[in-house]
């Protein structure tokens, strides 16, 4: 159980709050919520920034659970990686988890990759080595963000 210790001059941090409020979004998936995605920050969230999610860390376990009950799995980060490699070296102990996870089949199709701040999207793919495949953003992108130009993106209006 997470929770903020008694403090009296110290206000609890940002880092403190991110992770209860992240708890809490797990523990309420413990009940039949109707919850069809969850999303997760990489760095600080499921693993120490700048770091790895390596295979022996003990959200990898809850995160297979999700996909099981067929709950969609988004790690969404900052990282602008445009090659799915790069996001096995920082995600390889959730992905190789996916692969050896027989008994998700076609649920393993539920993790999907966002990275960039939401400029490239990956999805699981059990028959590449990466086990992450590039998603076209004619693809994904809603219609009204079609239209964006690059300039009303950054905020540089002429």
């Amino acid at each position: 159980m997470r929770r903020i210790s008694s403090r009296r001059f110290v206000p609890p941090s940002f880092n403190d709050v991110r992770a209860i409020l992240n708890t809490a979004q797990i523990m309420s998936l413990s009940k039949d919520s109707g919850i069809e995605l969850v999303t997760f920050d990489g760095d600080v969230t499921l693993y120490d920034d700048g770091k790895s999610l390596t295979p022996d860390n003990p959200v990898i376990p809850r995160l297979l659970s999700l996909l099981k009950r067929g709950i969609r799995v988004g790690i969404v980060t900052a990282a602008g990686y445009t090659e799915a490699g790069k996001y096995y070296q920082r995600l390889h102990g959730l992905l190789d988890a996916v692969h050896q996870a027989k008994d998700l089949g076609d649920l393993r199709n539920n993790l999907i990759v966002m990275g960039g701040e939401s400029n490239f999207l990956f999805k699981y793919d059990d028959d590449v080595p990466e086990r992450l495949v590039w998603v076209s953003r004619k693809e994904w992108v809603l219609e009204e963000m079609k239209t964006w130009t690059e300039d009303a993106i950054t905020g540089k209006f002429r």
